[in-house]
């Protein structure tokens, strides 16, 4: 639920309100590892089950990524490292406004989540259809807020990157933990609706920030769109 929150609400919704630039070689590499681990996800689903040896090779496949992602910062740091004048030698205060953002985003995604997870049963809705919205939309806060704090500052390419980032480990390091853990059953409506629309968003987001060197405003909207359908037939799916 995580992924088509962060593709089709939260990076939509960016979107809808400025064009948004990106890397070419980061959309066609990275946004096809997003691709690709969507599709392992969707592939695994027809188990029925996320079972601990596919789970440790997830954790694999997050330790790679890793590598691959310290690897190729390096070497873009190599080829135009930053002046001196840019390098704050003194990090202690932005560490700890960092840490405190982070609590403070961990903070507030656990207590929309505990509340709108409380109010969704009280009004009987499945877990399934909390699962895949609230608590998926909960999850996906600290993705809102970097992306939007991104465009604000200017670093425009940042948010297109957080969110290829973010889908990437969200399957292959928290199912990863998770199932390794416990093997987590996969119900019908996550294998035939949720995973079918990550697939499906994960390549709408390829195809236009490779299309436009960017995501136009009405590629925003189409995203919002395809996520409106998904919670609309999520909803028709799961009946209270």
């Amino acid at each position: 639920g995580s992924p088509i929150s962060n593709i089709g609400f939260i990076f939509g919704l960016c979107v809808l309100f400025t064009f948004v630039p990106v890397d070419q070689k980061v959309i066609r590499k990275q946004g096809l590892m997003m691709i690709g681990t969507a599709l392992m996800a969707f592939a695994v689903s027809f188990h029925g089950m996320l079972d601990r040896p596919v789970a440790v090779f997830f954790l694999v496949l997050t330790g790679l990524y890793l590598w691959y992602s310290v690897h190729k910062a390096r070497q873009e740091s190599r080829k135009a490292p930053l002046p001196e004048e840019a390098i704050d030698f003194r990090p202690g205060r932005k560490i700890l406004l960092f840490l405190l953002g982070a609590a403070l985003v961990i903070g507030g995604s656990r207590l929309l989540i505990f509340a709108g997870t409380e109010l969704a049963r009280s009004f009987g809705i499945s877990e399934t259809v909390i699962g895949l919205t609230l608590v998926a939309v909960g999850t996906s806060l600290p993705e809102f807020f970097t992306s939007v704090a991104a465009l604000t500052k200017g670093h425009l390419e940042l948010s297109a990157g957080n969110i290829i980032g973010a889908n990437i480990l969200d399957v292959v390091w928290v199912l990863g933990v998770a199932g390794a853990i416990r093997p987590l059953p996969i119900d019908s409506q996550t294998s035939c609706l949720a995973l079918p629309v990550l697939v499906i968003l994960s390549a709408l987001f390829v195809i236009f920030g490779i299309t436009h060197r960017g995501f136009k405003r009405w590629e925003g909207a189409v995203l919002l769109l395809v996520y409106a359908l998904y919670c609309l037939a999520l909803f028709r799916a799961c009946p209270v």
